[in-house]
């Protein structure tokens, strides 16, 4: 059974594609999806992060994956789920992912914003990781090639490439308080922690 996941935004392209059910996801994963883990053997996931960290817990052949923001999700074999007032990571498989910025256009300018602000986020954070490696540093640099060429899609996957090999850190585990308790989008509540760690000398050299 071929499943699709999208947003209400992604919704209407899915007309484009053959399938058997359709999932709109309106919101951030929460627990009770895991009861649903892979549940399906064929998903295609149109839309951002919620979206694709769906489609990766209820997957468990292959993803198909279609990017719409530059969150980076289909970079990484890990979803996240919230858990209550916690933010959990489960291991899922790392999805195909399609590039393609027509899926793209239609994407208002203040989530376009916010996710900016994550893949920069997996950029940075990548960079100060004790974890970062040569791998890890060649990664963001073709992130940030991508990006200074205005192509922030295939900049975030490389970002998420990197965040892959490193994970995340302060600036993400310090978001997500201020996103539980002020109901603030993810890359709204990172947006302001972000300029900390500019004053690092490995993110200066690199960005």
């Amino acid at each position: 059974m071929r499943l699709i996941v999208v947003s209400p935004a992604t919704k209407k392209y899915a007309k484009e594609f053959i399938y058997d059910e359709l999932h709109i996801v309106e919101e951030p994963p929460k627990k009770y999806i895991l009861k649903l883990e892979d549940l399906y053997k064929d998903v295609l996931a149109i839309g951002g992060g919620s979206v694709i960290d769906t489609a990766k817990i209820l997957c468990k052949g292959r993803i198909v994956a279609i990017p719409t923001t530059y969150s980076g999700a289909s970079g990484t074999s890990h979803a996240v789920y919230w858990d209550g007032n916690e933010k959990r990571n489960i291991k899922c498989k790392e999805p195909i992912t399609i590039v393609d910025d027509k899926y793209s256009k239609d994407l208002p300018k203040e989530v376009e914003a916010a996710s900016k602000v994550d893949c920069m986020c997996h950029i940075i954070e990548s960079l100060l990781s004790p974890k970062a490696n040569d791998e890890s540093d060649e990664q963001v640099k073709k992130a940030v090639e991508f990006i200074r060429k205005g192509d922030w899609l295939s900049g975030s996957i490389h970002a998420g490439s990197a965040i892959e090999i490193t994970g995340t850190n302060l600036v993400h585990g310090l978001s997500y308080g201020l996103t539980t308790k002020y109901n603030l989008p993810h890359g709204v509540a990172l947006a302001h922690i972000l300029s900390l760690s500019k004053k690092y000398k490995k993110v200066e050299e690199l960005l």
